[in-house]
């Protein structure tokens, strides 16, 4: 699902990287303090992290994001949702 969030940026990771089962990739993560007072960790993967380059902390922000919900593989009661830069 497509979603729009707005809001202050609070924070910025640094970038990290791991190796995925078929190639190596990297993300950040920036945290965002809604108009309503909560807080939202959004994830930018491979080449969407380029677009957080100009990111600066304190600034207010509006992103295109996707959100995903998938069901834990240990026990598929439970879902876990992702928010991901577009």
């Amino acid at each position: 699902m497509k979603i729009e969030i707005s809001g202050v940026c609070r924070y910025i990771s640094k970038l990290q990287r791991f190796d995925g089962h078929r190639n190596p990739h990297k993300f950040k993560i920036i945290v965002i303090e809604t108009l309503e007072s909560s807080y939202i960790a959004i994830h930018a993967f491979d080449d969407n992290v380029e677009k957080t380059v100009d990111f600066v902390v304190g600034e207010v922000l509006t992103l295109q994001c996707t959100l995903e919900s998938h069901k834990n593989r240990k026990n598929p009661d439970l879902w876990y949702h992702k928010i991901l830069l577009q």
